[in-house]
């Protein structure tokens, strides 16, 4: 179904366009196409985050990109599902990662899915809760003897800082 705003003579026009792109199979290929998880990263969402993000955040979002079409690639986007996601999560804890790396992954998930929607693909997001990180050092304070040898040796060698560390 198309919708053309404009005069019977440009909606003829257009029709007869998309049956020439039907006939060659042009037009399955747009947005209406249900389109696996690898296809719509290789052809939509690679172009986009290349044009779209800084080459130092592209490059790093590239292994993370990879890692999730080795996993979801064969999946079409509207069978997510959150047992699917809860599955990969599972496998790369498996696999020694740890939970905030685990995170990272599914935050990318989530920006590619909700760029498959932005465009008008048929997608399902699935709403996840984010693995527990758990810290690995607990908040420590100073003690009143490491604060006097902080203070001494700012008077000796920052002098003008001594007041703003006083103040801290």
């Amino acid at each position: 179904d198309w919708v053309v705003k404009g005069t019977k003579a440009e909606a003829e026009d257009c029709e007869a366009r998309k049956r020439v792109e039907l006939a060659r199979g042009v037009a399955q290929s747009g947005p209406r196409a249900v389109q696996t998880f690898s296809a719509f990263c290789e052809s939509e969402y690679r172009p986009h985050a290349e044009t779209r993000l800084k080459p130092s955040t592209w490059s790093k979002q590239t292994y993370l990109v990879a890692t999730l079409v080795e996993h979801f690639g064969k999946l079409k986007l509207p069978a997510f599902d959150l047992a699917a996601v809860e599955g990969f999560a599972r496998t790369r804890l498996r696999a020694g990662l740890k939970p905030v790396s685990v995170n990272n992954e599914l935050r990318v998930l989530h920006r590619i899915l909700a760029y498959a929607e932005e465009l008008g693909h048929e997608v399902t997001i699935p709403r996840w809760k984010p693995l527990r990180e758990r810290s690995s050092r607990a908040v420590q304070f100073w003690t009143e003897k490491e604060v006097g040898k902080l203070l001494a040796q700012c008077a000796i060698h920052a002098p003008d800082l001594q007041s703003i560390l006083t103040c801290l």
